[in-house]
């Protein structure tokens, strides 16, 4: 009976936060970006700049993080990153994300991210905050997620995840794909094209319109490529050069969304479509086998929203159907699997407005269902969970820079209700911040793990996690020379009934809560962006370092595998009046490959460098900064942007594997055309955005 009053106590918490006998503010059509240039207080907006008296350079910015958690670490995508990306997959955005480790088949095969030194599974995914990882294995494939269908890419570190949904033990990434036309854009066509090497070509097409109370936006993308390319085999006598064998991939997704605006109502209706063919290239020390895999996934929800006064209220219903299938010919296997999952949810949101001592930032309900069928299942197995949260924030002293955040989350999976979840951060200080927190996660069994048969352990208890962080971060705002930020900080796990599948009598595999593990780490970053005014005022600049060290190990004191205990990246970007320069390394240790950490894969260190030249006359505003404050009209007129971009891939030609003998490309050359035709809906004029109409 506690269990539940502690679920009934959560709900009034959640009804107890929404607003009374409120007077609704007008609403504006407006972008969750601001348009204006007042300073902010936080060190993730980027700017406009002008190369020129009659041209600007699009310095597009990402989103600032949505009521993330005091204390706690998180990560957003910038707007090179994102154009980095677009042609591939998520996976090729999130290169550039701190402590985060990516294992990759080949190119177009499987990739699964693990971040802070945890499994796969402790990594979860949401699209527009519905949870993504598949039920049936617990984790996402991003090889299958097309990079250009995201607006939005973003890093929720160990607790912070708790706002999402339980599981992360060592964090989630947020996939977000909102339409920005409907602000200063009544129209958009854009296109780009790619040609790489091994006969690998990419397409994108995107269509979007809008009207005062309308907009709809429709992504489209195409990837196909043979993907043959030479490799040294060092699994074969006398390391022969051969080339990758049953590696094609053909792809072809789009996501297609529709908004409408009644008074102060918002309804949004997203479909997010893929199918997927796979050609699965044979290990260095095997035979080609002409193993294949199929995957499909139709994704669609439709969100409510009612706005009031400082917050929103949201409404969120959803179904998924995906399926995998399979195949090996020589050995005449035929695998179809699939999952059908339901989400109702509903949440509070506070967005803006005031500064009260306590704030709830927001809180919600959600249920899950998911079913799934396989031939390893006797029947269909299904689980359900439901989940309620509620999130706020303390605010202290009278400069307001010091503020504590806590999150609570209950849960109810499969009538068995979970432990009171939840995280405590702290933050103090604002260009030099000090900030930490202490959260405690759940991650439940898949339905793999508990139904498969043979092996399944329906007995299995949930992974339970302990784990904290802190950090100083130091930033310079806006100077002459731009924005400057360097942070250090460290984090630990501690993970009980960690889950492991052991081979056990008739030599069949079964799960079993086995492990503990505790992982721990540095983490150092340094950014520094903006104009070089003392240098050349016309030139804008965005470099970054990241380093992490991870230490993860198991009750035997042995590394966990496939987990680098050192990873850094370093990216240059150079953008002067219309031609730019990217320039990106990352370094990876060894990873061990065995438990008892008797093999491993070497370290290896990868390049990329860029070239590209922009053509037409371009404007996109998200805050403006001028170096020499003069005025800029924007008429509403057909605007016109080609940028075309040549670049090379591992210039180095480093011979690596993320994954034990499975090769990865050396060098390589692409060349890629992006063509941007928009209507302009107005301008900036004296440093304020100004409409056709004249409303600003």
């Amino acid at each position: 009976m506690s269990s539940w009053l502690r679920i009934l106590g959560l709900i009034c918490c959640l009804l107890g936060s929404l607003p009374s006998n409120a007077q609704v503010d007008s609403m504006r059509s407006k972008p969750d970006a601001v348009f204006s240039t007042e300073e902010s207080d936080t060190p993730d907006i980027e700017s406009t700049y002008l190369t020129s008296p009659l041209e600007a350079v699009i310095i597009r910015t990402h989103w600032g993080p949505q009521n993330s958690v005091t204390g706690a670490h998180y990560w957003i995508s910038d707007s090179l990153t994102q154009a980095n990306g677009k042609m591939g997959s998520v996976a090729d955005i999130l290169r550039e994300m701190p402590s985060l480790s990516l294992k990759r088949y080949a190119p177009g095969g499987l990739s699964s991210p693990t971040m802070r030194g945890t499994g796969a599974g402790h990594t979860q995914i949401y699209w527009e905050g519905l949870p993504l990882n598949s039920p049936m294995l617990g984790q996402q494939d991003f090889a299958l997620s097309g990079g250009g269908l995201f607006n939005h890419v973003e890093a929720r570190y160990g607790g912070n995840s708790l706002v999402q949904g339980s599981g992360g033990l060592g964090g989630a990434i947020l996939l977000g794909s909102a339409p920005q036309v409907q602000y200063f854009k009544p129209a958009l066509i854009s296109y780009s094209q790619q040609v790489s090497s091994f006969r690998n070509l990419s397409s994108n097409l995107g269509l979007q319109f809008a009207g005062k109370r309308f907009s709809s936006s429709t992504k489209l993308y195409w990837n196909s490529g043979r993907n043959d390319f030479p490799f040294v085999n060092t699994g074969q006598a006398g390391e022969p050069v051969q080339r990758l064998e049953n590696a094609a991939i053909r792809q072809l997704g789009g996501m297609q969304e529709i908004q409408g605006f009644v008074k102060r109502n918002d309804f949004n209706l997203k479909v997010w479509t893929f199918a997927s063919e796979r050609e699965l290239p044979p290990t260095m020390l095997s035979g080609n086998t002409r193993e294949s895999q199929s995957d499909r996934a139709v994704r669609a929800m439709l969100r409510w929203r009612k706005y009031i006064p400082q917050a929103y209220i949201q409404t969120n219903v959803a179904y998924f159907r995906e399926s995998l299938t399979y195949r090996n010919p020589t050995a005449g296997i035929l695998a179809p699997s699939s999952f059908d999952r339901f989400i109702a949810e509903s949440q509070y949101v506070r967005h803006s407005g005031g500064e009260p001592a306590f704030k709830f930032q927001n809180a919600g309900l959600r249920f899950v269902h998911d079913q799934a069928r396989s031939d390893g299942f006797t029947l269909a197995a299904q689980q359900n969970l439901w989940s309620t949260f509620a999130h706020g924030e303390l605010t202290l002293g009278k400069k307001k820079t010091s503020k504590i955040g806590l999150v609570l989350r209950e849960e109810l999976y499969n009538q068995r209700l979970s432990p009171l979840l939840g995280l405590l951060g702290c933050s103090f200080g604002n260009k030099t911040r000090l900030s930490g927190s202490i959260s405690r996660n759940y991650r439940y069994p898949t339905l793999n793990d508990r139904y498969w048969v043979p092996g399944g352990n329906p007995d299995l208890r949930p992974e339970q996690s302990l784990s904290g962080e802190f950090s100083i971060l130091r930033w310079l705002p806006w100077t002459e020379n731009g924005i400057l930020e360097y942070s250090l900080g460290g984090y630990w796990n501690e993970v009980d009934d960690w889950i492991l599948w052991l081979p056990g009598n008739g030599n069949i595999w079964s799960p079993e809560n086995v492990q503990h593990v505790q992982a721990r780490g540095i983490e150092a970053n340094f950014h520094w962006k903006g104009p070089f005014q003392n240098i050349y005022p016309w030139m804008y600049h965005d470099i970054s370092v990241n380093y992490n060290f991870n230490d993860s190990r198991n009750q035997d004191g042995d590394l966990l595998i496939y987990t680098p205990r050192h990873n850094a990246t370093f990216r240059l970007g150079l953008q002067w009046a219309r031609w730019s320069l990217q320039y990106f390394q990352d370094w990876n240790s060894r990873r061990y490959t065995t438990a008892d950490n008797s093999d491993f894969i070497p370290g290896f260190s990868t390049a990329d460098v860029s070239v590209g030249c922009r053509l037409g006359k371009a404007v996109e505003l998200q805050e403006y900064r001028s170096p020499t404050k003069e005025k800029v009209q924007m008429n509403p007129h057909l605007f016109k942007h080609f940028h075309l971009q040549a670049g090379v891939r591992n210039l180095w030609n480093a011979q690596f594997q993320t994954v034990a003998w499975r090769p990865m490309p050396g060098r390589s050359y692409f060349l890629r055309l992006d063509v941007d035709l928009w209507k302009q809906r107005g301008g900036i004029e004296n440093g304020e955005w100004k409409m056709e109409n004249g409303d600003s």
